[in-house]
């Protein structure tokens, strides 16, 4: 029985390992994919600048025809001069595509005879006057280059714009693929984890008949079923909370995607006036942010389970750290009216911690609190010294927390309202992050609410580098609490 329970541990770890190396596999191709679409994206922005270019030439060529004001010709200068890079760019950009490099190729002599004809009628309005240059304008040439040069872009990005879709495909059939291997190993792992577990239970049943007479082995027998029921329970716990984690991954990658697909396909085709391609910018741009967000969290996550999670460890100004923090998530509370308080001891004390990861565990809280916080409402945050250590505390009027689920606030991936019909984003690792980095730290959190409507306080110690004596009889409580002031 021994050997057996070994070999099913065996397997199982194994199968874990395999979960692990496929779900790393299939996030590196995913990365690849991505890249390989934003390597596209840059080669399709490099040749709208290049005829760009070609255009300004143009016109600063035009304007000093016309006028014969050496000012005019300021455009066809930069143009010039911009030209060149613009082609080695392309030429980098398009090394590992030998039909871009032909294209290229292609595109070469007519940009040089373009520019040979407008240096050409420049010299000849500045040498014999309007008409002379005229004559030469009017000849064609010019007009036949820009054709050509326009021709060739146009197929260039085109084959761009094929490549690039069927890189989005890809990418998108990796992400399907990666998803199915990782529920399935999920599966599987859970499967033989159970097989483990009635493998042992077994084992412990056959003990305890041969071991205990009729009433104990009658009383083990109850045992052992009780122990079942738990087990059972917080397996079908666990494999809901694990269902609810993957609906949730997937919701909070797809719905940034979605919208950075469509605002970029719709650009791409030119239905948007300016204001609106500025607006599809900005949505792109906090999209990409929010992912970085989603991402930097399961890293996080992933530092903390390996034991990986360093710290920078040095003295700690927290009356620095905390506005830093009030600052980064002000935006998000104005645009929710939301009134932010702070209440800081400048006489608290330093503390030995990272400053980066203290400002994350501080703006991790704030933005839990304006998030559950209505419009209209109000976040403190207070910094005392008390005895031998510091407390940091975030109160809001927010919607606040049942009793049943206060014992979980800070456990990992859960969330009060879980599912794919929740009411706010994210993945609930915030605040499991907060409290290892805390922890990390030699100190503590605790979260406290009179239920729910009635707001939530979240109270963060840390110990001071030192004790000082308080510096006036009269700032203290008999407790040892430093009162602040307003800032």
């Amino acid at each position: 029985m021994g050997k057996k329970l070994l070999v099913w541990f065996g397997l199982v770890l194994i199968v874990l390992l395999a979960n692990t190396l496929l779900s790393y596999r299939a996030l590196h191709t995913i990365s690849v994919d991505e890249q390989q679409v934003q390597h596209t994206h840059d080669v399709l922005t490099e040749l709208d600048a290049l005829f760009s270019t070609l255009q300004d030439a143009e016109t600063g060529q035009r304007g000093y025809l016309l006028t014969g004001l050496e000012d005019y010709l300021e455009p066809y200068r930069t143009a010039v001069v911009g030209l060149d890079t613009r082609l080695r760019s392309l030429r980098e950009l398009t090394r590992d595509n030998p039909n871009q490099q032909r294209m290229l190729s292609l595109l070469e002599p007519h940009i040089k005879t373009k520019l040979e004809e407008l240096n050409q009628s420049i010299e000849l309005r500045r040498q014999k006057g309007f008409d002379a240059a005229q004559q030469l304008v009017l000849n064609n040439s010019g007009k036949h280059s820009m054709d050509e040069i326009r021709q060739t872009i146009s197929a260039m990005k085109s084959s761009e714009a094929e490549l690039r879709a069927q890189q989005i495909e890809e990418s998108q059939q990796s992400m399907r693929q990666a998803m199915v291997t990782m529920v399935f190993t999920s599966f599987l792992a859970v499967a033989m984890l159970l097989v483990f577990y009635f493998q042992v239970s077994r084992g412990m049943r056959v003990r305890a008949r041969l071991l205990a007479n009729a009433r104990a082995a009658s009383l083990k027998a109850e045992e052992a079923f009780q122990t079942e029921q738990q087990a059972r329970a917080e397996a079908e716990q666990a494999n809901r909370l694990k269902d609810e984690f993957l609906a949730t991954v997937s919701h909070e990658l797809r719905t940034p995607l979605t919208s950075i697909l469509g605002w970029s396909s719709m650009i791409r085709a030119g239905f948007l006036d300016q204001a609106t391609e500025e607006r599809a910018l900005e949505s792109i741009e906090r999209n990409a942010q929010s992912q970085a967000q989603l991402v930097e969290d399961l890293l996080d996550v992933s530092r903390i389970i390996t034991g990986k999670l360093r710290l920078d460890v040095h003295p700690v100004d927290l009356t620095t750290v905390i506005p830093n923090a009030l600052d980064a998530v002000r935006p998000a509370a104005d645009a929710k009216q939301i009134r932010l308080h702070s209440i800081l001891d400048p006489r608290a004390g330093p503390v030995s911690g990272d400053a980066e990861r203290l400002q994350q565990v501080i703006w991790n809280l704030l933005s839990n609190a304006i998030k559950f916080t209505p419009k209209g409402g109000r976040v403190e945050v207070r910094l005392e010294r008390v005895n031998s250590h510091v407390e940091i505390i975030v109160s809001d009027t927010g919607q606040g927390i049942s009793p049943e689920f206060l014992p979980h606030v800070f456990d990992r991936f859960r969330q009060a309202d879980a599912g794919l019909t929740r009411t706010q984003s994210g993945l609930g690792l915030g605040l499991s992050i907060a409290r290892h980095l805390v922890e990390s730290h030699g100190g503590s959190i605790t979260v406290d609410s009179a239920g729910e409507g009635r707001g939530s306080i979240f109270t963060v110690h840390l110990p001071l580098m030192g004790v000082r004596a308080v510096d006036a009889p009269d700032a203290a409580d008999e407790t040892g609490r430093a009162h602040p002031t307003a800032g």
